[in-house]
């Protein structure tokens, strides 16, 4: 590989690391390496894309110079600093001393002050009272400490158990929306997940927030096709990613009427497609997503260090793998296979050593063989969410466990005490099939989450060891807390 390529990808691998906790850097390259610089291509592209935007930005300027253009309040102080920027980045390229300043040309920046006189004076013209108090109350909502107008905000009891979530299959049709509702109610248990909300609500203008709040509950949701969860696409986007809407569901669980079911429109609008979905697969992909969920995937970020020990020549490897949700055997490969009773004894099973197939020789003999793995927590996340592995396909068809698996109130993960604070029950076959239901505990007190319906919950649900009508519960998806 070329040298510069080699610093390209260099460069492109290190770009990727978010946090310096738990990174683990393999055949560290040398100080020569990281001074070969990018490839001759890429700098002369940076350049020809950098003379671009100048050329573009000083065309800008002059067109609004001459045009008889009405330039919006905000945009006035950016083309000041533009104007003032453009020459300065143009001398530091070229590395001249008398590269023109802003007050070289009196007279165009004259011309310039003006059209912003001109335009501030016409908006000023154009406010009304009433429209400079909106103004007045959206700036003092951004300022430090400040509240937003009491008037304009929705009344949140940020104390009050989440609201039932009412199933979609009553209003739209086609399959239920169990799995999204069980889900989030199983979130909304974290206090990490209730302080982020609470932060993306308190950091959100008012009028925006109450906008927002309106249009998911009093829009009727799009009708939509019927669409599997695998093929939809996130909403996320330069501008709004999926934690806001996640923090939406959350607010508006808090709201009045506490004691009337609500449609999570936030998250039903986009994601219910009539299907019966996997609980786990919506976690994994819409909310557990860095490139999605940026806030709220940060919270089940964790590393596990895996040592590969060639089984031909004992040479071992260690490989970093980050992770947002484990996946738990709820049986053993033994022979003959035992049931796990508790997650503790699942995820304990995981962490040891068990035989694999590597695809790649072993770079130290050459061989392509066994391998023996074992893993060790790295970076323990703040919040672990763990699946159980419930079904396994065979030929025959679909293989079902229904064991029970008891949640324990207290875990221990690396060097870590986790506690638990929800688990989403399944009922049925197949996890596009069947039922879900959630048992969240808030304030100390366990609660059963069935679509519209919640209640206390009993010893028996919350150990998964009771039948729940006429359906085996479950325990499917289990998050634990870390012990502050």
């Amino acid at each position: 590989m070329e040298e510069h390529i080699f610093w390209l990808s260099c460069y492109v691998m290190l770009s990727r690391v978010r946090t310096v906790k738990g990174l683990l850097i393999l055949r560290l390259p040398q100080r020569r390496n990281l001074d070969v610089g990018p490839p001759a291509y890429l700098k002369s592209e940076m350049e020809r894309l950098g003379s671009m935007e100048q050329a573009s930005i000083q065309n800008l300027i002059a067109a609004l110079e001459t045009d008889d253009v009405e330039m919006p309040l905000q945009v006035q102080g950016l083309l000041r600093a533009v104007q003032a920027e453009v020459p300065a980045q143009t001398a530091r390229k070229k590395g001249a001393t008398d590269a023109p300043e802003p007050s070289d040309d009196p007279t165009s920046k004259q011309r310039l002050e003006s059209k912003l006189q001109q335009v501030r004076t016409a908006a000023d013209e154009k406010k009304t009272s009433s429209e400079m108090k909106t103004a007045d109350a959206a700036a003092a909502r951004h300022a430090p400490g400040a509240q937003p107008p009491a008037e304009l905000m929705p009344q949140i009891d940020w104390q009050a158990l989440p609201r039932a979530c009412s199933n979609a299959l009553t209003t739209q049709g086609g399959k239920g929306s169990c799995w999204l509702a069980a889900a989030m109610q199983a979130l909304w248990s974290s206090g990490q997940v209730h302080e982020l909300a609470r932060a993306i609500f308190n950091s959100t203008s008012a009028p925006n927030m109450k906008a927002w709040l309106d249009r998911f509950r009093n829009q009727r949701p799009p009708v939509r096709q019927k669409m599997r969860l695998e093929n939809i696409q996130s909403r996320t986007s330069a501008a709004i990613t999926e934690d806001s809407y996640l923090a939406m569901a959350f607010v508006e669980s808090r709201m009045a009427p506490h004691d009337l079911p609500f449609s999570p429109n936030a998250m039903l609008h986009h994601y219910y497609r009539k299907r019966q979905e996997d609980a786990a697969e919506f976690l994994t992909r819409f909310v557990f997503d860095p490139d999605v969920a940026p806030r709220h995937s940060a919270f089940t970020l964790g590393t596990l260090a895996e040592t590969l020990t060639c089984t031909h020549c004992l040479h071992q490897k260690i490989v970093a793998d980050d992770f947002h949700m484990l996946v738990l055997p709820v049986i053993s490969t033994h022979d003959p296979p035992r049931h796990f009773k508790t997650v503790q004894e699942a995820l304990d099973h995981r962490m040891q050593a068990e035989t694999v197939q590597h695809i790649e020789p072993c770079e130290h003999c050459g061989v392509k063989s066994q391998y023996t793995k074992t893993s060790r927590a790295a970076m323990e996340p703040s919040l672990l969410c763990l699946t159980l592995s419930r079904w396994r396909r065979e030929d025959t068809g679909i293989k079902t466990y229904t064991h029970p698996v008891v949640a324990e109130e207290c875990l221990l993960f690396g060097h870590e005490v986790y506690r638990l604070v929800s688990i989403v029950v399944h009922l049925g076959d197949s996890p596009h099939t069947g039922h879900y239901i959630a048992l969240a505990r808030h304030s100390g007190t366990w609660h059963l989450y069935d679509d519209s319906n919640h209640c206390p919950a009993t010893q028996a649900q919350l150990r998964t060891e009771t039948m729940y009508g006429r359906r085996r519960m479950k325990s499917y998806i289990v998050f634990y807390e870390r012990d502050r």
